[in-house]
């Protein structure tokens, strides 16, 4: 089994907070619409086209992320004139690799434009061997967070929805707002327990992780083959067991893996079981039962 996730592009995090505006859209024209997506049989990720500066691309739609990154290689064959400029790193990061920024004029994914922003750019190529494809990039929050928007992964739909109101059935899902980035993290409960901790909302992992400290575990421990926004690597995983996994009053059933010093996620497995309603700019979040 190989088990892909880009845990949290945290590059919020790492870039200077002056410097943090400078990768949110100065302007948006939305469109409501459904976007189809590809979702990927070998590992549920989902990608999407999109139109990078004139330049068709397909991107992973990554919940996870917290920024819209393009693979290095593919911009200096596809966009030789795009100009990179190293970026300064501080703090906490979970990127490895020295990292660029580069101006985006337009990214278009399908009749929504986003325009005159920061991208980064980052060494991706090893991101093929756990999507058994390559791909351009990564679609980040820094976008998808601009419009409200609805992920189906059953569906293979992404959603703007701008000035829509929510479905009937939704239940709102508890964000912790103690992370300061545009990811969605929720607070969750494992089964009937009292304790509450942070589970990041990740559709760019194709498993959903718990901590060994917070979810009963099986005997059954494997060494298994992982793709994350760095490299490809080896880690050391337990198997949970099959339970309940509670965000707020919706209510989840997930066979996690266990992984230490890993954070806490909710994969794409799992997300085929709800639709996911994000609102970034309020930083709310909905589920609807599939």
């Amino acid at each position: 089994m190989r088990v892909w996730f880009c845990v949290a592009l945290c590059v919020a995090a790492a870039v200077a907070g002056a410097q943090e505006a400078l990768f949110r859209p100065k302007a948006v024209t939305a469109k409501a619409e459904e976007v189809p997506l590809t979702v990927h049989p070998e590992t549920g990720l989902a990608t999407v086209w999109a139109v990078l500066n004139g330049v068709p691309c397909e991107l992973l739609v990554d919940t996870g992320a917290t920024h819209t990154t393009l693979d290095k290689a593919f911009l200096a064959k596809h966009l030789p004139a795009c100009t990179l400029r190293p970026i300064a790193v501080q703090g906490e990061t979970n990127v490895e690799a020295a990292l660029a920024v580069f101006t985006v004029e337009a990214l278009e994914v399908g009749g929504t434009a986003f325009k005159d922003f920061y991208g980064v750019a980052a060494p991706l190529g090893h991101l093929e061997g756990g999507l058994g494809k390559s791909v351009a990039g990564i679609l980040g929050m820094n976008v998808m967070g601009e419009v409200p928007l609805r992920l189906s992964l059953k569906d293979g739909r992404l959603a703007w929805r701008p000035g829509q109101a929510l479905p009937e059935g939704a239940k709102a899902l508890p964000v912790d707002r103690g992370f300061e980035d545009n990811s969605f993290h929720v607070r969750a409960r494992a089964g009937e327990g009292e304790e509450t901790f942070p589970v990041l909302l990740d559709s760019g992992a194709n498993v959903t992780i718990m901590s060994p400290k917070a979810w009963p575990g099986a005997a059954e421990k494997a060494s298994l083959e992982t793709v994350d926004v760095n490299k490809g690597r080896a880690r050391d995983f337990g198997k949970g067991r099959r339970g309940t996994l509670r965000l707020g009053d919706f209510v989840l059933e997930v066979e996690p893996l266990l992984g230490a010093g890993l954070p806490p996620l909710v994969g794409a497995d799992a997300m085929k079981g709800f639709d996911l309603y994000l609102d970034g700019k309020g930083k709310r979040a909905w589920a609807v039962a599939r």
